[in-house]
């Protein structure tokens, strides 16, 4: 890595590791992309923060940061991330109703990254 790169991790692994990811979708970076994953907490994923026009650190809708990463980066992150619950939550009654969680091992996530590998094998 360099010097370039382990400020960008530095500056991104307190609160804008969405802005890291983002940046690095717009390179096609795999490798920061991974890193920035690997900085992920699942509240950190499901409440994106990223600075605005004027550098002001702003909590953005979750959608509206997803829409801004490739269709492909997008497809394995949900794939991969959101996993059924076990039990089914509150108030399920008799019907069949789940309960999505979001993983808490970033680190092996960020490890498995291979957005083209995972569109290309979609079921």
């Amino acid at each position: 890595m360099t010097i370039v790169t382990d400020t960008l991790v530095t500056a991104a692994s307190r609160f804008y590791q969405w802005d890291l990811l983002i940046w690095s979708a717009e390179r096609n970076d795999l490798l920061m992309a991974r890193r920035a994953l690997g900085l992920m907490t699942s509240e950190d994923f499901a409440n994106p923060i990223v600075k605005n026009e004027i550098r002001q650190k702003v909590r953005i809708d979750f959608w509206a940061a997803m829409s801004k990463l490739p269709i492909e980066w997008q497809y394995d992150l949900l794939r991969n991330t959101l996993v059924a619950s076990k039990s089914c939550g509150i108030d399920c009654g008799n019907r069949n109703k789940g309960v999505m969680t979001v993983i808490e091992d970033w680190t092996s996530l960020a490890a498995a990254f291979d957005p083209k590998k995972s569109f290309t094998n979609a079921d």
